[in-house]
């Protein structure tokens, strides 16, 4: 039990610590100036506007390829914008102006507001932390928006590609397909050209990149839960609520396997449980920060806002039943995958895994303990579709992303980690 208790004690330490770092950050990044940024922004402002009253996708179509300029140009907004406001007000209030509020669009709103055009209304989005403003605000100093969608292109495909490495490395070779199909169902491309679609992918990558190359001694739980934690945390920071589950899933995935390769000795089943409570308190517990800090600065109530919203987006409707909606809800998300390349991807993986079913079945039944981590990892974007069914449902260009960690967590379930490091050396000599 002291065990227990002393990792909650540092937990709830590294969140406040977190929070107040993340306010420190976010009033730097508002005490750049503007000038350059809508300097920069004009030679974005004709893609901007040719978006403007689009679908938004990449392929026309297919909606999994939705790229998210809607909430790239409220991010963007929310960079450039000066109001009558202090540095700490601004950090917190996170303003920007709306023409009309009742048929608000943001690609006008912002195009109006770089052409110096007056805006009629002051708003204010108070009750997300904006810590993606840390770094675009700095970014739109030197570069276009579409300079820094490249850097992102650049970013992710790195950090994809040291995943990919270093699961070789640690003999995970035969995840390497799993993991394959299921980032390739999450449509990369749109992830990369879209600020708000970027974080999570980011994260993702980062933390599996953790996972693989820090020198966390599996068998120390408390040295992985910590990424976990570091994770959910960042997540809740960074991200306007697009598909956060895949920073939880995906390194999970990889924490498991990574056990299963090493025979970590330790409960698999309380490994499961309390990283994902570990990343559920960072996560959580970080918004509601947010939502503590903004009442007490804004001097206003930012935790009634924050609850309406979390009431709307778990809610089933005016009077809706909850199953039928998450049955919905489950079945837009899949439908997103409709577009035949990914019929065939499923069929292929479906041949494969019977066939991987056949090849590992003698091993299979000596790794019939980590099976339901698996399956639990699998269900985990149920669980949060069921629980987020309003933002699940309405949402599913973004949400449908969620649904990758199952693929692989399938995957994972009848093909064993690898051989790991110490065998390949072996082999190779």
């Amino acid at each position: 039990m002291k065990k227990y208790l002393t990792w909650g004690l540092k937990c709830m330490a590294a969140v406040l610590a977190a929070a107040i770092t993340g306010t420190l950050l976010l009033c730097i990044a508002f005490l750049l100036p503007t000038e350059g940024m809508k300097a920069n922004l004009k030679y974005s402002a004709y893609a901007i506007a040719e978006k403007n009253g689009t679908s938004g996708e990449l392929l026309y179509g297919d909606p999994t390829s939705f790229a998210g300029a809607f909430t790239d140009e409220l991010m963007i907004q929310s960079a450039v914008y000066t109001g009558d406001h202090g540095t700490l007000d601004s950090a917190m209030g996170i303003y920007r102006t709306e023409a009309d509020p009742e048929n608000w669009n943001p690609a006008k709103a912002l195009l109006s507001y770089l052409a110096g055009i007056p805006e009629k209304t002051e708003v204010s989005y108070a009750r997300y932390w904006h810590g993606y403003l840390v770094f675009l605000k700095p970014l739109l100093m030197i570069f276009s928006v579409e300079e820094i969608k490249l850097f992102q292109l650049f970013l992710m495909g790195a950090l994809w590609l040291l995943v990919i490495l270093g699961m070789e490395k640690k003999g995970l070779r035969p995840q390497l397909p799993g993991f394959f199909a299921a980032f390739f169902c999450m449509m990369p491309a749109a992830m990369v050209f879209s600020l708000s679609l970027a974080g999570c992918g980011i994260l993702m990558l980062g933390a599996m990149l953790m996972l693989l190359y820090l020198p966390a001694d599996p068998e120390k739980e408390e040295n992985v839960l910590a990424v976990f934690l570091v994770t959910g945390i960042l997540t809740a920071y960074t991200d306007l609520l697009t598909y956060p589950l895949v920073t939880l899933g995906m390194p999970l995935i990889l924490a498991l396997l990574l056990r299963e390769q090493s025979k970590v000795k330790t409960k698999n089943c309380r490994f499961f449980f309390s990283a994902v409570l570990t990343w559920g308190f960072g996560y959580g517990a970080m918004w509601a920060m947010k939502w503590v800090l903004g009442s007490l600065i804004l001097k206003r109530n930012v935790l009634a806002d924050a609850a309406g919203t979390v009431a709307q987006r778990t809610s089933a409707g005016d009077g809706g039943n909850r199953f039928a909606l998450f049955c919905e809800a489950v079945y837009r998300n899949l439908y997103a995958w409709k577009a035949m390349p990914y019929l065939l991807l499923a069929a292929g993986l479906a041949v494969i895994w019977v066939l991987m079913c056949i090849r590992f079945r003698k091993e299979n039944r000596k790794r019939m303990g980590m099976m339901p981590m698996y399956l639990c990892t699998a269900i985990l974007p149920l669980a949060w579709i069921f629980v987020v069914t309003n933002h699940s449902y309405e949402h599913r260009t973004f949400t449908f992303r969620i649904l990758a960690i199952s693929i692989w967590a399938l995957w994972a379930i009848l093909c064993p980690a690898g051989p790991g490091e110490d065998f390949q050396k072996e082999e190779r000599s």
